[in-house]
């Protein structure tokens, strides 16, 4: 993987996202966004391997980012985080619950890269 986005609105969860994702599967180009908007001006600049994005942000939410990455036909891997996230069933979202641990974590990123679905464009 080269380059992966974590959306959040929370400092600290970015840096623990962060700090997971450097430790246990190496990844070194890391971008961070506060909302969906910066997220998107990223989009606009970078090609991401994945994209892990809260639900509810200030300033663009995590399904705006969805919307984006529909409307311009860009398969990107994508994981919503939220507390509750039962409303949102999406066959290309991979949901991660809050509060979650880094095996949950791990594993919903390997459930996400590896997700052949994911490799066509978005229809």
């Amino acid at each position: 993987m080269k380059n992966i986005l974590i959306v959040d609105d929370s400092p600290e969860i970015i840096e623990l996202i962060e700090l997971y994702l450097e430790t246990h599967l190496k990844f070194e180009n890391i971008f961070t966004a506060s909302c969906g908007i910066e997220a998107i001006d990223h989009l606009n600049n970078e090609n991401f391997s994945l994209i892990i994005s809260d639900y509810q942000m200030p300033d663009g939410d995590g399904v705006s980012i969805l919307h984006y990455l529909k409307n311009n036909k860009d398969s990107t891997p994508f994981i919503l985080m939220g507390g509750d996230l039962s409303a949102q069933k999406n066959g290309r979202v991979h949901l991660l619950h809050k509060p979650f641990g880094r095996d949950e974590l791990l594993r919903v990123i390997k459930n996400a890269t590896s997700d052949k679905t994911l490799d066509r464009p978005i229809a």
